[in-house]
């Protein structure tokens, strides 16, 4: 199994079978932003959750508007939806860190737990 594994592994794609529950329990993984403290850490996924949800705000007015709608706003306002389309594709990736270190943590739980389950009773992690 890869040492990062992803949560299609897990869940299985269309046209796969899911991972059993021995196979889950065997991933291993390093952790994420070890390297900050637990204050610095919920500073930083704060500012990407402001960040992301402004965005998600502002996008979720765009996407309510027609084709037409949206190109007599850019004709109107042309500097500064060149502006939003630069910022968007910024916030996307603050979007695309904040999905992953949620997605990191379902995948962990998911480990621990079919270590817990595998024999129906709790393993110890194997020593580094």
């Amino acid at each position: 199994m890869p040492k990062s594994p992803d949560l299609i592994l897990i869940t299985g794609s269309k046209g796969t079978k899911p991972c059993a529950v021995a196979e889950i329990a065997a991933l291993e993984f390093e952790p994420l932003l070890s390297g900050l403290s637990q204050k610095q850490r919920l500073r930083r996924v704060r500012e990407l959750v402001d960040v992301v949800g402004t965005a998600a705000a502002v996008a979720s007015e765009m996407v309510t508007k027609t084709k037409a709608e949206l190109i007599a706003m850019a004709q109107e306002k042309h500097e500064e939806c060149g502006a939003s389309l630069m910022e968007f594709a910024y916030i996307k990736e603050s979007a695309h860190m904040l999905a992953s270190i949620i997605q990191g943590a379902e995948l962990r739980l998911a480990v621990a737990l079919a270590n817990v389950e595998k024999d129906g009773r709790p393993r110890r992690p194997r020593e580094a």
